[in-house]
Order: structure tokens, then sequence, then C-alpha cells
């Protein structure tokens, strides 16, 4: 049975559907505002990667036409576009995120956690 959950704050509501980011290997978060939605979904790193080499390139889309920034809870900005090849990122836990943002505004976040382990 697919486990899907609503969040609820400031007129938005997002939906966070579990059974689909563990079949895609990805993490899915999707803001609604009641007349379009946005979907964006990383596709590398998968959410719990280990690394222990060199980081090859991250990749994620959006499900319309984005603006898509990659970011993580150490080093901050890591870069934008579908794919990205991140340089400076810190041993051991952080948490990538990838957020799309339309040119009307909308936007939508995906978040995935690794573990870098080793350099090069």
């Amino acid at each position: 049975m697919s486990k899907s959950r609503v969040f609820r704050f400031f007129g938005y509501a997002m939906l966070v559907n579990a059974a689909a980011c563990a079949s895609a290997g990805a993490s899915d978060l999707i803001f609604m505002n009641g007349f379009s939605s946005l979907t964006v979904t990383i596709f590398v790193p998968t959410d719990g990667l280990q690394i222990g080499g060199a980081i090859s390139a991250f990749s994620g889309s959006a499900s319309a036409p984005a603006t898509l920034d990659w970011t993580d809870s150490v080093t901050g900005y890591l870069g934008s576009g579908e794919e990205i090849i991140p340089s400076g990122l810190a041993m051991g836990f952080q948490r990538i995120y990838l957020k799309a943002t339309t040119a009307d505004g909308d936007s939508a976040l995906a978040e995935s956690d690794i573990t870098l382990v080793g350099g090069p």
C-alpha cells in the first residue's frame, strides 16, 4: 500500500509519497497551490548513499520548465541545472537539496541524504 502524507502550511499543501520515493530511489516532494503543481526529483545521489571515492554528477529534474538549484546542508550552494558535478563537499553526513522554481514563482524541493566516507 502506498503511503502519502500531506502537510499544510501557509495555504500550501505538501504531498510526500514514500512509495514513489522508494521505487524510484529518489526523494519527491510536491508543493501545490490549488491551481498547479510542480514536482522535482533527485535521481542521483539516491537517498542513503555512502560515497567512498570521487563524486560523480548529481542529476535531477522538474515536471515543468523551471530553474533548478542544488544546495547541501554543510557547504551551501552547489550549482544549478539538471546535472552538476559538485566540488568541495565536506566529509561525513549531509543532506542534498534540489529546488525547482518556475517563472510563475511556483517551487518544489527534493532532498537526499548522503555520507561521504573517503576522498578520491
